[in-house]
């Protein structure tokens, strides 16, 4: 339930892309996953799971918003 209130979508334009840029949206996918996968067993804090997600460069605004209402939306 938490895992899918928190996860992260990455956007995937619907442009054209040079492999490079899928490869990255691919590590963006894996690190917030695995990121997530820390956080929801405690081996990493909620402030270094979102510093992880700035890293990855999610807005971490829009984040905590959508997040906000997925967790409203199932309780």
């Amino acid at each position: 339930m938490f895992n899918d209130a928190l996860r992260v979508g990455i956007y995937i334009p619907t442009r054209k892309l040079s492999c490079d840029e899928i490869n990255y949206l691919i590590k963006q996918e894996e690190v917030s996953s695995l990121a997530l996968e820390r956080f929801l067993s405690a081996e990493i804090s909620w402030n270094d799971y979102l510093d992880i997600l700035e890293v990855c460069n999610v807005d971490i605004d829009d984040y905590l918003e959508t997040s906000d209402q997925n967790f409203a939306s199932i309780m």
